[in-house]
């Protein structure tokens, strides 16, 4: 598994990366509510402190909409902060903080493999593994695209669906994994794609982006 020196380093660059996207969204957190924010928080009775669970998994933004995770994050937010935006857009960069961490180790093991590494043999603490793993996730952690959809807190669904999804393909089993295991991760694996699909519609995509994977 490589020394502790070397296995230090190699979360201390993802908990740095993690830091540095933390200061860069830090601006953005006191914004207030607007546009989607006001029609589906602050004047939704649902999503109010208070309001019972069953209206939020019973929720339908519009007539074509069936998150009721994502409904349930918000009214959860509700009920712990109130109307403040502050909270809900923390709890939406922590969110997009594990997705980044999710990405990471999904790259590592990617690479690892084009490195001809075994599958389902522990992956071995390597610099250039590592440093093409947090390549990757600093890409996916700082692009610009990425803003709406995590400092904008109807844009949870997409991070949302984005961590169930990616803890699915996580999980999904490669290689040498067999037996009682392999039918374990995969049960957990289409659990969590379930929970995708949940938060917003185009989870339906997941199976074929981990077929492809």
């Amino acid at each position: 598994m490589g020394d502790p020196g070397r296995r230090t380093l190699a979360w201390a660059g993802p908990a740095l990366l993690c830091a540095v996207t933390l200061a860069v969204c830090l601006p953005a957190l006191k914004a207030p509510f607007t546009y989607d924010e006001r029609t589906g928080l602050t004047d939704n009775r649902v999503l109010r402190p208070g309001a019972p669970l069953s209206g939020a998994l019973r929720y339908r933004y519009s007539p074509d909409q069936i998150r009721p995770l994502f409904f349930t994050s918000l009214w959860a937010d509700a009920q712990l902060w109130g109307l403040t935006p502050r909270p809900y857009r923390l709890t939406d960069v922590a969110i997009h903080l594990l997705c980044g961490l999710l990405v990471i180790a999904l790259l590592r093991r990617a690479l690892a493999a084009a490195g001809g590494a075994a599958a389902g043999v522990p992956m071995t603490f390597d610099p250039t593994v590592d440093a093409g793993a947090l390549a990757g996730g600093a890409l996916f952690l700082l692009h610009p695209l990425q803003s709406e959809s995590v400092l904008y807190v109807w844009g949870r669904s997409e991070t949302l669906s984005m961590l169930f999804g990616l803890g699915g393909l996580l999980l999904a089993p490669v290689g040498a994994v067999a037996g009682w295991r392999r039918a374990a991760r995969w049960t957990a694996a289409s659990l969590l794609l379930a929970c995708a699909l949940l938060c917003k519609e185009e989870a339906v995509a997941w199976p074929l982006i981990a077929l492809i994977w």
